[in-house]
């Protein structure tokens, strides 16, 4: 059974939104990404517009960091693209090495294992093409380790999210969104404020 509620008491996720915003992968796809992943045509791909194919590539340092694209090679734009990224791709990439080297002296912290998954639709509105749909999966493992504590921590979240069916406020100029550092030791005054004007932002909820 499906219940549809509609909760103005909550705020914004906002840690979950910057995840999802930030896997925009048009901004990952550049000349570094190409050298270090394996990249090939998947030939059974077929719908019925042949222009459209499915890229598939997988990382040549990484064990879990893989996934699709699918391009239109007529119209030189990506429709979708699917990647799955593993704990070592993660923590090199999501992470600050000072804070990570912090955290690990003083706390003892450790990920014992962190996954994420993607899932991004591209639409083409009045004539340009932008991100409109973000599918993401998040399941982290970590652990505190030292003379007084012994823990270990569990998080998963799925989320979505549906850029065009958002009704916009207006607002006088573009909210920021800080990178999501997952090991964080002071927020400023700047990131709380910009967490304020999100927490504007309308939000449907489903629960299920």
């Amino acid at each position: 059974m499906l219940f549809n509620l509609k909760d103005t008491t909550a705020g914004v996720d906002f840690s979950n939104m910057q995840r999802m915003l930030y896997q925009d992968f048009i901004t990952t796809l550049d000349l570094k990404f190409i050298r270090e992943h394996d990249i090939k045509q998947n030939h059974s791909y077929a719908i019925d517009n042949p222009n459209v194919v499915q890229l598939m590539f997988r990382s040549q340092k990484y064990e879990e960091d893989e996934g699709h694209i699918v391009v239109d090679t007529a119209s030189y734009v990506i429709l979708k693209m699917e990647r799955k990224s593993g704990t070592d791709f993660n923590i090199d990439n999501n992470t600050s090495t000072f804070l990570r080297g912090v955290a690990s002296s003083m706390k003892g912290f450790k990920y014992e294992e962190w996954i994420t998954k993607n899932r991004t639709t591209y639409s083409e509105i009045d004539g340009s093409y932008y991100m409109t749909q973000n599918q993401y999966k998040f399941y982290m493992k970590s652990s505190i380790e030292n003379r007084k504590v012994n823990k270990q921590y569990f998080t998963s979240i799925e989320s979505e999210l549906k850029i065009d069916e958002i009704e916009y406020p207006v607002f006088e100029k573009f909210i920021a969104l800080p990178k999501p550092y997952y090991i964080l030791l002071v927020r400023t005054k700047k990131m709380r404020e910009e967490e304020d004007l999100l927490n504007q932002i309308p939000v449907r909820y489903s629960k299920f």
